[in-house]
C-alpha cells in the first residue's frame, strides 16, 4: 500500500506470494517440480539447478515488484519515503 506523509491511502499492488508461485509453476508447468519458496542470498544472477533456479525467479519477482512500484513512487512525490516491511514473506526482501 502507498500512503502521503498524512497516511492517506493513495494505492496498493496485489501480487501473489512465493508460495503461491512455486505452486504455479508446478500446477502449469509441464514438469517443474514443487519447491519450498523461501528467501535465499543470491550469490549469482541465476540457479544453476531446477531447484535453485525456481527460487531465484522466484526472489527475483518479488524483489522486481517492489522496486518496480517504489522506485515510481518515490520519483513521483519527490520527498524521502519510509518503506515498511510486514508479514511472514518480509524475508523475501531482507535476506543477507
Amino acid at each position: 500500500d502507498f500512503t502521503s506523509a498524512e497516511g492517506v491511502f493513495l494505492g496498493g499492488q496485489i501480487l501473489p506470494g512465493p508460495q503461491s508461485m512455486a505452486r504455479s509453476l508446478r500446477d502449469y508447468t509441464a514438469r517443474l517440480p514443487l519447491v519450498e519458496a523461501a528467501p535465499m542470498v543470491m550469490s549469482d544472477y541465476c540457479g544453476k539447478n531446477t531447484t535453485d533456479a525456481i527460487l531465484s525467479g522466484i526472489n527475483s519477482a518479488i524483489t522486481g515488484a517492489v522496486f518496480n512500484a517504489v522506485w515510481p513512487f518515490c520519483d513521483d512525490v519527490g520527498v524521502p519515503v519510509r518503506a515498511f516491511l510486514t508479514g511472514g514473506d518480509a524475508d523475501f526482501l531482507t535476506a543477507d
